[in-house]
This record gives C-alpha cells, sequence and structure tokens, in this order.
C-alpha cells in the first residue's frame, strides 16, 4: 500500500521521558492504524532501555536486533521478529543495544546500518520505530531510514527548549543523509487546557510551524495499564485518552496516504 523501499517508513521519536508515555504510544497508535486501514505493520525498538518491548509482555526472548547489529551473519532479521498478531510484529531489543550502539562507529555509512538492514524485509505497509529521546548513532539511523518523523512533547519550557534542538538537527538530516524525511508533526502530551503555561507553551509550538496532530491528556489509568502491560483500550475501554490516540492516528493515516 506505502512504497518506500520495503514499506512506508515511520520514525516514531519520543522526545521526552514520561514512563507512561513511552511504550504505550506506539502501540496505541499502531492498533488504531490496524483496526482502520488492515495495515501490516513492524514495530522496532531501537531504545535501550527496552519499554516497547516490555510493554509487549517480551522479556528475557532469544534473538533481537542487537543479535541481528552485532553479528549479521549469524542472525537475521526474519529469525528476530516477533508476530504480536496477525497484522502486528515487532522486532525486539534488550538493554545491551546501548553497547552495540557504540561499535556502530566503526562501521562503513554507519548512520545507514538500520535503513540497509530494513530493505530486506518484504511483507509490511510500515516499520514504527521507537527511539529514545536522544541524538546518538542509533537515533542518527532511525531519521535515514525514515520517511516520517512524530514528535511527542510535554507543553513545557524544558521540554520545548529540547524540540527546537531537535529540529535543528531534522534541518541538518536534511541536507545530508535524508532529503526525503518529513515532519509528521507532534503529539502533546499531559495536556492541561487549565494551565496558562501550557496554553503558552501551545502557542510557541504553533509558532514553529509544526502540525499538532493531537493532545492526550494526564490520567493514571495510562500508568496502571503500562504496569500491567495492556494497552489503555482494553485496560479501561471507557477512557477518553483512547479517542485522543485514535485522532491522532487518523491524521497520520492521512499524512500516509498523501504521502504515497
Amino acid at each position: 500500500m506505502f512504497g518506500y523501499l520495503y514499506a512506508r517508513i515511520l520514525l516514531l521519536l519520543l522526545q521526552e521521558k514520561v514512563a507512561w508515555g513511552r511504550p504505550l504510544q506506539p502501540i496505541l497508535l499502531v492498533r488504531s492504524w490496524i483496526l482502520s486501514e488492515k495495515l501490516n505493520v513492524l514495530m522496532l525498538d531501537l531504545d535501550p532501555q527496552c519499554s516497547l518491548t516490555a510493554c509487549c509482555s517480551l522479556t528475557d526472548v532469544e534473538g533481537t536486533i542487537v543479535d541481528v547489529l552485532a553479528a549479521p551473519s549469524k542472525m537475521s532479521v526474519a529469525q528476530t521478529i516477533r508476530p504480536l498478531n496477525e497484522k502486528l510484529s515487532i522486532l525486539p531489543s534488550n538493554p545491551e543495544l546501548a553497547s552495540v550502539e557504540l561499535s556502530l562507529s566503526a562501521k562503513i555509512s554507519r548512520e545507514a546500518v538500520i535503513k540497509r538492514m530494513l530493505a530486506m524485509m518484504t511483507g509490511y505497509d510500515v516499520c514504527v520505530m521507537d527511539c529514545a529521546p536522544s541524538t546518538g548513532l542509533l537515533v542518527l539511523n532511525a531519521l535515514t531510514a525514515a520517511n516520517g518523523v512524530i514528535l511527542p512533547v510535554v507543553p513545557e519550557a524544558i521540554n520545548l527548549y529540547a524540540l527546537r534542538s531537535f529540529l535543528d538537527v531534522l534541518d541538518e538530516i536534511l541536507v545530508t543523509v535524508n532529503p526525503n524525511l518529513h515532519t509528521i508533526g507532534t503529539v502533546v502530551n499531559f495536556d492541561n487546557a487549565r494551565s496558562i503555561h501550557h496554553q503558552q507553551a501551545l502557542t510557541e509550538i504553533n509558532r514553529a510551524d509544526i502540525p499538532i496532530l493531537g493532545m492526550v491528556g494526564r490520567t493514571i489509568r495510562i500508568a496502571e495499564a503500562v504496569a500491567a502491560h495492556e494497552l489503555i483500550t482494553v485496560y479501561e475501554v471507557s477512557n477518553d485518552r483512547r479517542v485522543e490516540y485514535k485522532t491522532v492516528a487518523k491524521k497520520v493515516i492521512e499524512w500516509l496516504e498523501k504521502h504515497n
């Protein structure tokens, strides 16, 4: 359906360390795509904290992206992919990814290692890459491979500073290794319409000319859902966050269709 290499590659880059938001956001968005568009989706955990892998209830798995990057001749990508259901699969990670990241610096075309790895895969419409809030080699690899970037942010001063810094990195990526990279938009987390500080921050985001894909409010139920290894859509079906994530997913699907 969406064609670039083997798939429409979508990078989900989480810019702030928010415990409930990190592992849950990519899964909620992906599940919404699958339900509405019948997409075949591969999730790729590029975070050494392995939040996405843990949220999928995968622990102590044999064969992860660490093995593929460390010894590609011994472990292929296909051997490490774990199906979660008929339409959704994950390439899991483990904490040793932090050490493997250091070894990437010695590789030829080190910024394109992930892109070359994904080029060997077939059968997926979308690949979602979940990255740590950093600008290390793994994130550089993800940005080199990606067609689009989603930038979740908390509307607070310190987070806006990090967002501005990262936008500078994106500008450099565009003129060096990936001129086809697009900024899909930002997802505003912990939205509080009653907070003057939050509203001022939203004004700054709008001035930066970054599309706001949606606003996701705060709720303790999401933290509880993560602890229970469940989606908020299952843990509490009536939760308002469920509708908010569907709104974001709809806008991302519209972007995918437009850039097909």
